[in-house]
């Protein structure tokens, strides 16, 4: 009988009666190596060209198999670390169309964990969405964390009115992932509160150096070596503060750090350096009246290697 029952499946595979959500559902070990290689990438231009093919063979997946919450979770994240790591400072179109679908799947797994956070969500009740949010917890804490800052990188990247009035919704749900795990996915929630709030005057909301905290604290968490950090804290916190001897501090660490990062951090410190060089570029233009001086490397020098253009 098993020797039927194993003939039965060898044939059906042959055949192709093996449904596409089957096989869909048994590719998410596949894809957590997908993710892997893809933060292990050493050649930042390598991963940049692979990546649009990772995604859209994840959006297959889910095509097939649309409710499978591990699937819409690392489709979320990858789309969306897609575009913080690529796009944010190439092509603000593109970077918004993958972090809308990075929300999109983040906020789909999330509703489907947790129904009423969900229909908040949609809503726009900011307050039923911190309510709401307040009942879930590390089960949920991944897509949570996703939906908020997939949401916050496209209210960024479309710098749209419109669009930042969902802000209090997205603020709901990244004070509950700070709640939960303050170091989840290396500290990230503390630099989308250091950018939220360094990065904009305070007539708008902003508070810097509540935001300068945030990105400290987030260099505490990652040991300083997550280079995207640096970059971050100096083209919002420096900038907004007009302190281009911190801004120039900050990238220039950025281009002399050769420490070895753990694997996850491979790709993002490569391409930290080509965004540094390209800001250390335009300091004439971000701080008005200022004469660099003393010696240091080369920002074109330092990008040579790295150049995505």
């Amino acid at each position: 009988m098993r020797g039927i029952v194993v003939a039965g499946v060898a044939v059906c595979l042959a055949v192709g009666c093996v449904s596409p959500r089957f096989i869909a559902n048994n590719m998410t070990g596949s894809v957590k190596d997908m993710r892997e290689a893809f933060y292990a990438e050493r050649s930042p231009q390598h991963a940049y060209a692979a990546a649009p093919g990772m995604l859209m063979q994840l959006d297959g997946f889910l095509v097939s198999s649309p409710d499978n919450v591990d699937l819409l979770y690392r489709a979320a994240e990858l789309n969306c670390s897609f575009a913080m790591t690529f796009l944010d400072t190439r092509d603000r179109v593109w970077a918004a169309d993958e972090y809308l679908k990075g929300r999109e799947y983040a906020l789909h797994g999330l509703t489907l964990l947790a129904p009423e956070l969900g229909a908040a969500i949609r809503a726009g009740d900011a307050e039923a969405v911190k309510a709401e949010a307040g009942k879930v917890g590390l089960k949920e804490l991944p897509l949570l964390f996703f939906t908020g800052l997939c949401w916050g990188g496209y209210i960024n990247a479309t710098m749209d009115a419109g669009n930042a009035a969902e802000l209090p919704v997205v603020e709901a749900l990244m004070h509950r992932v700070m709640e939960l795990d303050e170091t989840f996915y290396f500290g990230a929630v503390h630099v989308f509160f250091g950018v939220l709030n360094a990065g904009r005057s305070e007539l708008l909301g902003g508070n810097l150096e509540k935001g300068r905290g945030h990105f400290e604290k987030a260099l505490e968490i990652t040991g300083g070596k997550l280079l995207p950090v640096k970059v971050r804290f100096a083209q919002s916190y420096a900038v907004q503060k007009q302190d281009p001897e911190l801004f120039v501090r900050l990238l220039t660490e950025v281009l002399e750090d050769d420490t070895p990062p753990q694997r996850e951090w491979i790709v993002g410190n490569a391409a930290a350096r080509v965004d540094a060089a390209a800001l250390l570029e335009k300091i004439s233009d971000l701080f008005m009246g200022y004469a660099p001086g003393g010696s240091g490397p080369g920002p074109e020098e330092e990008a040579e290697d790295l150049d995505l253009d």
